[in-house]
Order: C-alpha cells, then structure tokens, then sequence
C-alpha cells in the first residue's frame, strides 16, 4: 500500500535548512519549462519572498513547489511560480491546500507557470472536483502556455523527520504581497 504524501509549507526562517533537498527538483522544473530562471526562483524562496512547499511521504520529497502572492489589477494573485517532482498522481490533490492558503490571504486566483501538459492535467482534476480555482488555473496556464509558444520562452530523510514536526503547515501571512 502506497503511503501517504502531505504537503508542507517552510517556514522562511528555515528555508535554507530544506534547500539542499528541494533545489535540483525546482532547477530541472525551471529547465524543461523555460518560464522561469531558476536564479530568479532561487532568489525569491530564499529571501522570503516566495513561500516553499513541499510534498513529502514520510521518507522523502517527492515535489516541491513555490508560490508568490502578487497584487495585480485584479487583486492578490497566488502564483505557482515552479513544481517539480515525480509521481504527479500521489501529489496533485495537495494542490487544495495551496488554493486555501491563496484564499486566506485574500487572493482572488491562483495562477500557475508550467508546461501544456498542466493544462490537461488541471481540467481533468477540476471536472472530478468542480474546484473553480482549478478551472481559473488551467485557463491562465492555457493563456501562458500559448503566449510562451508565440514568444518562445516566456519572460531528506533524516533531516526532514527532523524537523517535520516544526514546520508550519499552514503559513499565516509571513510577509505582505509584493
């Protein structure tokens, strides 16, 4: 029987205790899809001004993600800026958690850079859930996947366990949207 995955968010007091462990999944993630330059990513998680998630098993991570919020004509938007790992199917549902956070901060969408193939993945799971937040990602995927295409590329085992107890699962405001 599979175990379970969780998904937590690092405090960003102690993102650089979890970096070694995440840092090659988000650079591979930034390489295949070109959206995003992985310094840029790197930059923004350990200054504090992206949030890092993590799924982890019980014995490793399997993905990790960053978001950013941002304040836009529309509002606060949450941005997945980056996900990487593998075993989508086991991880993908934590997404919920994501969209909670977005909406407790007062995001108004949650947006995600990533390549075509999210698009698909996002519908299918939105027409299972009827999750509205799912169908506004995959459209903006949609949007960015199509205008990356006309422009080319758009602008721990023991450690964990360590510290797993600690980490907060579900962040408050850390700091405000940039």
């Amino acid at each position: 029987m599979p175990s379970s995955v969780e998904l937590i968010c690092v405090d960003p007091k102690r993102v650089h205790e979890f970096w070694p462990y995440v840092s090659a999944l988000l650079k591979a993630a930034c390489y295949r899809t070109k959206l995003n330059a992985f310094e840029d990513i790197e930059a923004d998680i350990l200054a504090g001004r992206s949030l890092l998630w993590m799924a982890w098993n019980g014995r490793t991570v399997e993905s990790a993600a960053a978001t950013i919020l941002v304040n836009s004509g529309i509002g606060k938007v949450c941005i997945i800026t980056v996900c990487g790992g593998s075993d989508m199917k086991r991880w993908l549902p934590l997404i919920d958690q994501i969209e909670a956070y977005a909406r407790r901060e007062g995001c108004k969408r949650v947006r995600i850079y990533g390549r075509k193939g999210w698009l698909h993945v996002l519908e299918a799971e939105s027409d299972a859930t009827g999750a509205v937040a799912r169908q506004q990602s995959a459209w903006f995927l949609h949007q960015q996947a199509n205008a990356a295409m006309a422009s080319s590329a758009a602008d721990l085992r023991s450690a964990l366990e360590t510290h797993q107890a600690s980490l907060p699962m579900q962040p408050g405001s850390p700091r405000g949207a940039r």
